[in-house]
């Protein structure tokens, strides 16, 4: 409950301050000002008298959202009143709108970065992994992520063709990886795309399902590659590798 009570204190220090909160926070004030009004579509009552109810609380408050918003109006040439509305479609109130309307919108669309720190979260509450592992394993994801564009674009601009374009440009870029590594990389997209796309509820696929080697050449057991399938270093290779460390940089 106090964990609950400082991020509620934090969204509204934001909010009032200016500044824009993350994608997933929006959404989740927008649903949570539709239900506290009681007019979230997933309220919606089973009798018809109370769903009427429902419905006309709905357009009250839709009536009252626009009277909050900046317009612009002026006389058409017939004598009519053209009005345009000025939203702040960064705004949880607007988000909650389309919600109310069931419209799907570009703003509650996460951006890579959001994406990013939303599966790194939701990821290191499901592995159990030292605090050591766990860095390196952020230091991976945001690395992949980082090739693929700018931290602000919205997931939803990447198709399979982009997709495809990119897994190429990754192996003339690094010509020496393996498949096996070439395929850990779009793994990582993989994994950071889907769950955005289930944690944000969004209508589309992923751009990277089943783009790293086919199952054929894919141990059935283990899920690996099976020519590049890892194993232990032999006595000979460990001596050659501590050897060829030893006359690498301090840092290295």
């Amino acid at each position: 409950m106090n964990t609950t009570f400082d991020n509620k204190v934090a969204q509204i220090r934001q909010l009032n301050s200016g500044n824009d909160l993350p994608t997933d926070q929006k959404i989740q004030v927008a649903k949570e000002i539709l239900l506290r009004e009681g007019i979230h579509p997933q309220q919606i009552p089973q009798t018809k008298s109370e769903a009427d109810k429902f419905f006309d609380r709905q357009e009250d408050w839709s009536g009252q959202y626009f009277d909050t918003i900046d317009t612009k109006s002026g006389f058409n040439r017939d004598g009519s009143i053209w009005t345009t509305y000025h939203e702040d479609k960064k705004s949880p109130y607007f988000i909650a709108h389309e919600i109310l309307k069931g419209r799907q919108t570009a703003s509650i669309v996460p951006t890579l970065g959001e994406a990013t720190d939303h599966y790194l979260k939701i990821n290191a509450e499901k592995a159990s992994r030292t605090p050591h592992n766990q860095l390196k394993h952020e230091q991976r994801v945001r690395r992949a992520v980082a090739n693929l564009g700018p931290s602000d674009t919205e997931i939803t601009d990447y198709n399979r063709l982009k997709a495809r374009q990119h897994k190429d440009a990754l192996r003339v870029q690094n010509p020496t990886w393996s498949n096996n590594t070439l395929d850990r990389a779009i793994t990582i997209l993989s994994a950071v795309f889907a769950s955005a796309i289930v944690e944000y509820e969004l209508a589309t696929t992923n751009p990277w399902l089943k783009l790293t080697a086919s199952i054929g050449e894919k141990d059935i057991s283990t899920s690996e590659v099976r020519k590049n399938k890892r194993r232990s270093f032999t006595p000979d290779e460990l001596r050659t590798y501590e050897a060829a460390l030893a006359n690498l940089n301090e840092e290295a």
